[in-house]
């Protein structure tokens, strides 16, 4: 999958560059720093997910009967016209039932989207709603606990 680069070229996560200086990671790309995050932590990575504008869709789904009551998430957020990124922090928890969740701890270009969660019959989804103008792309990384 591609996403829109400055200057209207396209990248993959594994195009663009990871500066790994105090991370820890020796991956030197996104995608590197994804996986690599993944594999250490037993989570899951997905996307990317285009979100046209004034779109709502569905990033994530899970059964959550096989993962446990918390979980993090951690999203890229790009925009396929100018290229500008944002990355968001968000975590919560579940009973089975209800989902709570913190609003998105956000650092970048300062979209306007918002994150929904909900629960219908063991499975939780995770919606994003563009109301920014431009289409987003949208990777994230999943971590259970």
């Amino acid at each position: 999958m591609a996403y829109g680069a400055p200057g209207g070229g396209f990248q993959t996560a594994a195009q663009v560059p990871f500066d790994n200086s105090g991370s820890g990671l020796t991956s030197t790309t996104v995608q590197g720093a994804l996986d690599e995050l993944a594999a250490a932590s037993g989570g899951t990575v997905g996307g990317p997910t285009l979100v046209g504008a004034a779109a709502t869709v569905t990033v994530d789904a899970y059964a959550i009967a096989s993962q446990g009551r918390g979980f993090h998430y951690l999203m890229t957020l790009r925009d396929t016209t100018t290229g500008d990124v944002e990355s968001a922090l968000l975590h919560g928890e579940h009973d089975d039932t209800l989902v709570q969740y913190g609003s998105p701890s956000v650092q970048g270009a300062g979209f306007l989207y918002t994150v929904a969660m909900s629960i219908a019959a063991g499975v939780l989804s995770v919606d994003i709603t563009n109301n920014h103008a431009n289409t987003l792309s949208v990777t994230f990384l999943r971590v259970t606990a």
